[in-house]
Formats: structure tokens, C-alpha cells, sequence
């Protein structure tokens, strides 16, 4: 019989087969935002605007990102459940090799409507 330890070893295991380990970073410092609206590429959708930066460096499995949720969209509970999923969208990326990325993405007032196959898609289109 397995133990609860070896139950959760193996899950992470059968989770991780074939993929990396996408390992998301916040952007914080405002030279760096600012870096980013004036050099990235801007992409206008439908339920948010992305500005991205792809770094021409070695293979990396680093995104870097900054999530713009504004009061405008809903209470503090909705923005950080759009906060949440657009994370969780991030991470589930994989099998894509790509030098660092840099991401804003501001999110518009539809966002809210939205489900996550859908966004996840939107944002795929984007990434890859």
C-alpha cells in the first residue's frame, strides 16, 4: 500500500512528464514596466491588451509578468480571480521553447465574462 507521500510524489511525476517547468516572475520595478510600453509589441484583443517582449537570449522557461486588473472591472474578488486564472493560464504553458518572455497584460471590462477555455485560448494564440 502507498503512502499519502508516495501518492503525491507520483501525481507531481505523471504531471510533470514531458514538459518544463514554467517558473513565473512578477515585474516590479517601474523602469522595467516602462521599458516594456515603450519596447514591447502591442496586441489589442478583444478581452485584454498584451504588450510583450520575447528576450533574444538562450532557452529559458522564465515569463515574466505584470497583471493590470483596474477597479473598473468589479470588486477586489473578481480582480483577483482574473488575476488568478491568467496566472494559472501562464503556468499551464509547456512543450514551447522560447527565449524569456515579458508580459503586461491589462485586462478590459469583458474580461469578466469570460471563461477560462476561452481566455486560455486567446492567450495561446498570443504566446506561441
Amino acid at each position: 500500500m502507498q503512502t499519502e507521500e508516495e501518492k503525491v510524489e507520483k501525481f507531481y511525476q505523471l504531471s510533470k512528464r514531458g514538459s518544463k517547468n514554467i517558473i513565473l516572475e512578477s515585474i516590479k520595478k517601474e523602469e522595467d514596466i516602462k521599458k516594456l510600453f515603450k519596447n514591447g509589441i502591442y496586441i489589442n484583443k478583444k478581452y485584454f491588451i498584451i504588450y510583450i517582449n520575447r528576450k533574444e537570449s538562450k532557452e529559458s522557461n522564465i515569463i515574466r509578468t505584470r497583471f493590470i486588473v483596474t477597479k473598473k472591472i468589479g470588486s477586489a474578488v473578481i480582480r483577483n480571480r482574473i488575476k488568478r486564472l491568467l496566472r494559472e493560464i501562464l503556468r499551464l504553458i509547456n512543450n514551447i521553447n522560447f527565449a524569456e518572455i515579458e508580459l503586461i497584460i491589462i485586462a478590459k471590462k469583458n474580461i469578466r465574462n469570460i471563461g477560462f477555455w476561452e481566455l486560455n485560448a486567446e492567450i495561446l494564440k498570443i504566446v506561441k
